[in-house]
């Protein structure tokens, strides 16, 4: 998952360097498993960063993480 979450950051790294803002990768979860399309999945979480980054302010911060829910 963390390997997961490091590409997908990068996708939009660009735009936060440009933007003076910053992504924080959380790693909490390294053997957390997720079932799905890599590339839908991936999209899902662009499009997700896109809006955090949208709605944060320069100089602000956007975390991105994955935790385990209980059922």
């Amino acid at each position: 998952m963390t390997e997961f979450l490091d590409e997908t950051a990068g996708l939009v790294r660009h735009r936060v360097e440009r933007e003076g803002k910053s992504l924080r990768v959380s790693r909490n979860e390294a053997s957390l498993r997720v079932t799905g399309v890599r590339t839908q999945l991936q999209q899902a979480l662009v499009n997700l960063l896109e809006n955090a980054l949208d709605a944060t302010q320069a100089e602000g911060t956007v975390t991105l993480g994955a935790e385990a829910a209980d059922d």
